[in-house]
C-alpha cells in the first residue's frame, strides 16, 4: 500500500506554469485573472513542501481565474 494523504505535487510542473504565464501577464492590465493565477501559483510554490493541501487550493484557485474571464 501506498503512503496515506495527497501525493505530491510536482514543483517542477508549477514552476513551469508559471514561467509560461509571466510573459503573457506582463501584457495584461494590473489586476487581471491571469496576474491574481500567477499569484496562486507563487502561494503554491511557498506551500508545495510544507502544506500541500493549501497548494492544491492555490492551484484550484489559479485554474479557475485562468478559465474565467476578465470581462465577466
Amino acid at each position: 500500500p501506498g503512503p496515506a494523504g495527497p501525493a505530491p505535487l510536482p514543483l517542477a510542473e508549477v514552476e513551469r506554469a508559471r514561467e509560461l504565464l509571466q510573459p503573457l501577464a506582463a501584457e495584461q492590465p494590473e489586476g487581471s485573472n491571469l496576474q491574481a493565477a500567477i499569484e496562486r501559483l507563487d502561494f503554491a510554490l511557498i506551500e508545495l513542501n510544507t502544506r500541500p493541501l493549501v497548494a492544491a487550493d492555490d492551484i484550484e484557485i489559479a485554474w479557475k481565474l485562468l478559465v474565467e474571464s476578465d470581462e465577466g
